[in-house]
């Protein structure tokens, strides 16, 4: 998400200059942090423990071998 939105809207696209252009900055600064906190927050529960079948060690069934 954040590396398709990186560049695609610039400060100046929107017509921003001087002082106005750092207060864009540090509030699109601002957004993204919020965004990455709430990702970690509300989706803490995948954060914590990976799923059995991404841990799993041993043999793979003939259908998943590994390339």
């Amino acid at each position: 998400m954040f590396h398709n939105s990186q560049g695609t809207f610039t400060v100046g696209s929107f017509g921003f200059t001087a002082a106005a252009a750092g207060r864009a900055e540090l509030i699109y600064f601002l957004a993204v942090v919020l965004t990455v906190l709430a990702t970690v927050v509300l989706d803490r529960r995948a954060w914590r423990k990976a799923p059995r079948s991404a841990t799993a060690v041993g043999r793979f069934p003939l259908g998943m071998r590994p390339m």
